[in-house]
């Protein structure tokens, strides 16, 4: 009688990591100002987002 050995399911561990495999992404430039604008924008909306929830709650409250 032959026993099969279990197949063990690939871990992190065991998975080849993601600079191993071959990259499918064109490199691209681009400026460190539209890095910051996006980032701007990023956070400004945040801000507009805190404000339309807490306004209200300070008015009313």
């Amino acid at each position: 009688m032959q026993v099969r050995a279990k197949s063990i399911p690939p871990t992190p561990a065991t998975l080849p990591s993601r600079h191993d495999r071959p990259s499918k992404t064109v490199p691209c430039e681009h400026g460190v100002a539209r890095e910051l604008l996006l980032i701007g924008l990023v956070v400004a909306l945040g801000v507009l987002a805190a404000l339309v929830i807490l306004l209200p709650a300070m008015v009313t409250g």
